[in-house]
């Protein structure tokens, strides 16, 4: 007989955890904040934004526009699609 699975409440594991707990998994700016505020975590981690966003602190700081990740070249071998993403226009002419 197959178990039925339970979602995994993450405030429940939040409020069971009593370290630093670091969240992940498709977080966004605003998750990210919303998730900060009501405790849900103490930090959040991006994967796939920093990935394809080598400027991303400076992004949401700015409330830039991200480059999409190209999750063909995930996993791929070589350096495409981890140093090749460009950093906004802004951060570019800032730095220039």
């Amino acid at each position: 007989m197959l178990s039925k699975t339970k979602a995994v409440s993450y405030r429940d594991l939040r409020d069971n955890f009593k370290g630093v707990y670091i969240a992940n998994n498709g977080y966004d700016k605003t998750r990210a904040q919303t998730a900060l505020i009501n405790g849900d975590c103490d930090l959040v981690a991006f994967g796939v934004p920093f990935l394809a966003n080598p400027d991303l602190v400076y992004r949401y700081q700015q409330d830039l526009a991200l480059n999409t990740a190209n999750q063909e070249t995930f996993y791929g071998g070589d350096e495409t699609g981890y140093t090749d993403y460009p950093f906004s226009p802004d951060k570019t002419a800032q730095n220039a």
